[in-house]
């Protein structure tokens, strides 16, 4: 069976990989993992995940803590309740409609996942001892998220918007958001249903953003945004129907932040189109490059007091908002940019698009490390093994490295023509097929 213990927590499939059984005994490692007393749990709309989140919370309240049952919530929801207490959150993010999984935010918007979880994959199949049966309790944290999240919204314009929650969680939050602004709002699949009959609820994949961009075009609107399925990812439609691409967003928040915050540090994967350093030092800011991932994003911000961070998948991790994700504020931000300036989207990102970037390619390869090895030995310009192998040209450059789940290769060029990203491309698929 397929390891189910990743970098972000549990993920597998219903009910081959996870099922009930597994989640009830889940519960019980982690109550004698963190002697955990109370724990908070929520879970998104997948069609499983009632089921799931249920024998989530038997297992815990029969190993002895008491349970906070949140009902339905995203994950910046989760990040918010980690303030106080240890969260299980039943979710597989924007996986597809047949997987599901556990999110776990340890007391104070941790994210753990990866050897972290070790202990717990140790305890699941063992016996566990009897202990009093914890206590059952309902209760409801969007209000207070909401208010949290509308205390940014300061410079809010009259624009008409197009929103893609891809049945997810964004109907959870956005909704009520917008009714608090001065938005027109188009809405694309907002009703929950984790079947997510429509597109897969990944942003990242141009198709899943398709019909946000084309009802941008149609309905003339100023902005789109197409929302994941947990609500920490989000990519921006520019009204001409453009997706912009998560970095280029980076770099105008960064740009703005700056402004109220300079000196300060902003980090970013190395996925990132220069254009991000640029724009950062050309404000008055400290570029911080990362690995890939969100421990990886999070301790560097916490390391140099950053005040923000950004990923190519489309998170961005604000210092407003506990140094984590939030989809909901990553939105507002983008309203009170526009606001601001009175510029549209589009003249607001131009100036980032300097270079030709691929994007994230992904390829399957049999052996990553003999892969990657070889492709160093053949580019010979200025190389780094910060996350796999990124070799740098003056006019050019590219990362390649193996990805943690799955037995792929991810390869992002980025190069100052189009001719040159296709040539680098065109030598390295050499490799990579």
């Amino acid at each position: 069976m397929k390891e189910v213990f990743g970098e972000y927590g549990i993920r597998g499939v219903y009910p081959d990989e996870v099922n009930e059984a597994f989640f009830e005994k889940f519960g019980k490692a982690f109550v004698v993992w963190q002697k955990a007393t109370k724990v908070y749990v929520g879970r998104d709309d997948r069609v499983s995940s009632p089921s799931l989140a249920r024998a989530l919370m038997l297992g815990l309240r029969e190993q002895g803590s008491d349970v906070i049952d949140l009902g339905l919530i995203s994950t910046p929801m989760a990040y918010l309740a980690s303030r106080n207490g240890h969260v299980l959150m039943v979710t597989a993010s924007h996986n597809p409609a047949k997987d599901n999984g556990i999110k776990v935010v340890l007391k104070g918007t941790r994210l753990v996942g990866g050897k972290t979880l070790d202990p717990v994959r140790k305890l699941i199949n063992r016996p566990f001892a009897k202990a009093t049966k914890g206590k059952h309790v309902k209760k409801m944290i969007l209000n207070r998220y909401l208010a949290l999240i509308l205390k940014h919204a300061r410079h809010v314009p009259k624009l008409h918007v197009v929103l893609d929650a891809g049945n997810g969680m964004a109907g959870l939050t956005i909704p009520k958001l917008v009714k608090e602004l001065p938005l027109n709002a188009t809405y694309l699949e907002f009703d929950f249903d984790g079947r997510y009959p429509h597109h897969v609820p990944n942003p990242a994949i141009p198709e899943n953003v398709k019909d946000c961009a084309e009802m941008v075009k149609h309905k003339h609107a100023n902005l789109g945004v197409s929302f994941d399925g947990d609500m920490d990812r989000a990519m921006f439609i520019d009204e001409h129907g453009r997706v912009i691409p998560a970095d280029i967003m980076l770099a105008l928040f960064a740009t703005h932040a700056l402004k109220q915050h300079p000196k300060r540090a902003v980090v970013y994967d190395l996925r990132a189109s220069r254009a991000v350093k640029t724009a950062i030092q050309a404000h008055g800011g400290i570029p911080v490059e990362s690995k890939v991932g969100h421990v990886n994003i999070v301790n560097k911000m916490k390391r140099f007091g950053a005040i923000l961070g950004g990923e190519l998948s489309g998170h961005y991790y604000f210092k407003e908002f506990f140094g984590v994700e939030s989809a909901d504020v990553a939105f507002i931000n983008v309203l009170n940019i526009m606001g601001k300036t009175g510029l549209p989207l589009s003249a607001l990102v131009n100036p980032y698009l300097q270079y030709y970037h691929s994007g994230e390619l992904n390829f399957s390869v049999a052996d990553k490390t003999r892969t990657i090895a070889r492709i160093a030995k053949e580019f010979q310009g200025k190389q780094s093994r910060l996350d796999g192998l990124t070799v740098q040209y003056p006019d050019a450059w590219f990362n390649v490295r193996p990805s943690n789940t799955e037995p792929l290769v991810r390869l992002v060029i980025e190069a100052n023509t189009q001719e040159r990203m296709h040539f680098l491309k065109e030598k390295l698929m050499k490799y990579l097929k």
